[in-house]
């Protein structure tokens, strides 16, 4: 299931994330990754398989772009 991202989702993103690095984010990422999910949650998507988050998605859009 693909749901809106909650800020309860946050810890287990992290795990995630963290389970990714190095092979696909560099540690000082993380950083990056929770102030966008602080700053912009509204833009994030949660995954979720048999009630387990499974991972995300987010997107961000550039007011000054037209």
């Amino acid at each position: 299931m693909i749901r809106p991202y909650r800020v309860t989702d946050k810890e287990h993103l992290l795990k995630i994330f963290n389970l990714n690095t190095p092979k696909c984010f560099d540690k000082k990422e993380i950083r990056d990754f929770e102030e966008y999910l602080t700053q912009n949650p509204e833009t994030y998507l949660t995954f979720e398989r048999d009630n387990n988050i499974v991972g995300g998605t987010g997107y961000y859009i550039n007011k000054n772009d037209k």
